[in-house]
């Protein structure tokens, strides 16, 4: 015959059982999201750096800015915007060479609704005429490299 403390045991048991599952999992959905600095500094430094030679339009340097953009994109988690087949909006104006727009988006609550993560991120390259200590690549770190960067970590960040 089954004792009458046997489901009271079990209550127990699977009270406390309940108790630290909910332990484990309740700081996982209460914690915040975060904007990391060391990775703020490596896209920065990624996009303003002297190999990037400026990020100027129609340079095969701006084609890998759009391509390091796109991989942060892809790495947030970000979508693609509705009608792309990928990140990439690529097009060709008169002139040698093509230029892109990199966008993602997160989707909204409601069919009709997202938001669209893009940012200006070509700048002017090289400009002898403005050396400084005989370098003439302008890196645009507190420019269109640092806006970029805003837009990277907070697509990250939401």
């Amino acid at each position: 015959m089954p004792s009458a403390q046997g489901p009271n045991i079990m209550r127990f048991v699977t009270t406390i059982a309940l108790g630290i599952l909910a332990a484990q999992v309740t700081p996982a959905l209460t914690q915040q999201p975060t904007i990391d600095r060391a990775d703020v500094e490596r896209i920065i430094e990624t996009l303003a750096a002297d190999n990037m030679e400026g990020r100027r339009a129609f340079t095969p340097a701006v084609a890998r800015a759009a391509e390091f953009i796109k991989a942060e994109f892809e790495a947030a988690g970000l979508q693609p915007l509705i009608g792309l087949d990928g990140y990439l909006q690529t097009f060709e104006v008169d002139r040698p060479g093509k230029l892109a727009n990199v966008a993602g988006m997160i989707p909204g609550k409601r069919d009709t609704e997202f938001v669209v993560f893009s940012a200006h991120y070509d700048h002017i390259g090289y400009q002898p005429n403005r050396a400084v200590a005989g370098d003439s690549i302008g890196n645009g770190a507190n420019d269109n490299a640092s806006g970029t960067t805003a837009v990277i970590s907070l697509a990250k960040y939401f």
